[in-house]
């Protein structure tokens, strides 16, 4: 059970809040404007340059521009200290403007925004915009004084924050250039924040979690199986060795001998069930823990064993040894509990992933006609649990409760009564049908033939004595 809670630890993180230059001092961005709209570029460069506008004209083509620098391109063919050929560069020949942090903004304006993305680069460019690019849903025909354009985000995959960085950036850019002239746009904005993952669950490790437990409702009912076997060799050592058969000499009679057998079995059982949900609880096996399962959980061991018991009392005369009877009693717990669960769970998984209706018939006939088998019983209830489990985790993230309460007709609650009604009809059985009732009907078949002896005997005598009177 510890192997299946075996989990990263949790661990607290400060959240991380997403800006530009996020990633280096020095980063490297860039913009491309293709319409006559400037307004988001303005507001661009006057935040670049943190309230000073570097350059009013956004157009790179100005020659004698003071404000757009240019690298100067280097010669074909260059070759790195190793003598390998270094491909060109592809960003030096974009203008930009630098601020006094050490960013670079690239005006990509008169270029081909496609093919300087795909070209080489020294330092990894993570993202930039693209302002006034046409509507895809605007025909090209169409008379429209002015035309519908759009912003676009251009970001780098390998730079894990780029997206919701630049994104951002955009939003913050249509917010100052909707304010008032008069208004100092950093006074508002918006900011985002990352909360890194400290370790805790997410819906799908619950998920997985969920499914693992169902292997430890395996694990439950082989546990149980094997204590119920040997809680009950116990009766089968009493009739062996001669035990029984003396505190019957001694006045114990027979159905007095199996209830308090029973409820002293019965009594040591129940510890056992205890130490088992303390272990659960302890472990904190959301499948059997949540909302009401633990309690459904107790219960469907503690009528387990109800049910368990009597008839393996019923079987125990066939035995000549402990040793074998528990070796007999695993065993049959292992088929009717293991077996029967994988005889239904093949065709709910094939009902599930094939959506065929008669897998589901099937599976709905199997589930009802292995009932009278108390492991299944156990198993099949522990898996309903697990299975209730994934279905609330699936859906309580939508804001949708499915969870189930146990304790209903309709889920466990034939479960139940099965084991209650089980358990009941077998101990009655085991009280009942003993071999004082064949002795008192020998007895009464003695008391019988004696007393059809007697008047035999009487008319016998009479006839004797008639006969000698006369």
């Amino acid at each position: 059970m510890a192997l299946f809670m075996v989990r990263p630890l949790a661990v607290s993180y400060p959240p991380l809040k997403l800006a530009l230059g996020h990633y280096d001092t020095d980063e490297t961005y860039f913009f491309s404007s293709r319409s006559d709209d400037k307004g988001l570029t303005h507001v661009l460069l006057q935040n670049f340059g943190d309230r000073d506008l570097l350059c009013a004209n956004s157009n790179p083509g100005l020659k004698n521009s003071p404000c757009w620098h240019t690298d100067p391109a280097p010669p074909p063919g260059v070759q790195d200290p190793c003598g390998c050929q270094k491909c060109p560069n592809g960003s030096v020949q974009a203008p930009y403007l630098a601020n006094r942090l050490g960013h670079r903004l690239l005006n990509l304006s008169a270029l081909r925004l496609e093919e300087y993305l795909l070209a080489p680069a020294e330092k990894p460019r993570l993202g930039g915009w693209s302002f006034g690019v046409s509507s895809p849903d605007q025909d090209a025909n169409s008379n429209i004084s002015k035309p519908k354009t759009l912003a676009k985000v251009w970001y780098n995959q390998k730079g894990f924050h780029a997206l919701p960085s630049y994104l951002n950036h955009l939003n913050n850019l249509i917010l100052w250039r909707l304010l008032p002239p008069t208004v100092d746009s950093r006074q508002y904005g918006i900011t985002v924040y990352s909360h890194p993952y400290g370790g805790a669950l997410l819906n799908e490790d619950r998920i997985l979690e969920s499914i693992r437990q169902c292997g430890v409702a395996l694990c439950i009912v082989l546990g149980f199986s094997i204590l119920t076997a040997s809680i009950s060799g116990a009766v089968v050592r009493d009739r062996v060795t001669g035990a029984k058969r003396l505190q019957h000499l001694s006045g114990l009679g027979c159905r007095t001998y199996w209830v308090t057998n029973f409820a002293c079995d019965m009594l040591f059982y129940l510890i056992s069930v205890c130490l088992c949900v303390a272990v659960v609880v302890a472990f904190q096996l959301t499948a059997f823990t949540f909302r009401q399962n633990l309690a459904a959980m107790a219960l469907l061991l503690a009528l387990f064993g109800y049910a368990t018991l009597p008839w393996m009392y019923l079987i125990s005369r066939i035995f000549s040894s402990s040793d074998v009877a528990f070796i007999c009693y695993v065993s049959l717990n292992f088929v009717f509990g293991l077996c029967t669960l994988l005889m239904t769970v093949m065709p709910r998984l094939l009902a599930i992933t094939s959506k065929a209706q008669n897998l589901q018939s099937i599976y709905d006939v199997l589930k009802w006609v292995f009932t009278v088998f108390p492991q299944f019983c156990l198993g099949q209830g522990l898996i309903e649990l697990c299975y209730n489990q994934i279905k609330y985790d699936l859906t309580h993230s939508f804001g949708v409760d499915s969870y189930v309460s146990p304790f209903e007709m309709n889920f466990l609650g034939w479960i139940f009564v099965q084991l209650a009604s089980q358990g009941t009809v077998l101990l009655l059985l085991r009280v009942l049908l003993h071999g004082d009732l064949l002795q008192w009907s020998r007895v009464l078949e003695i008391r019988a033939k004696s007393s059809f002896t007697c008047q035999d005997g009487i008319l016998q005598n009479d006839r004797e004595s008639q006969s000698a009177l006369s």
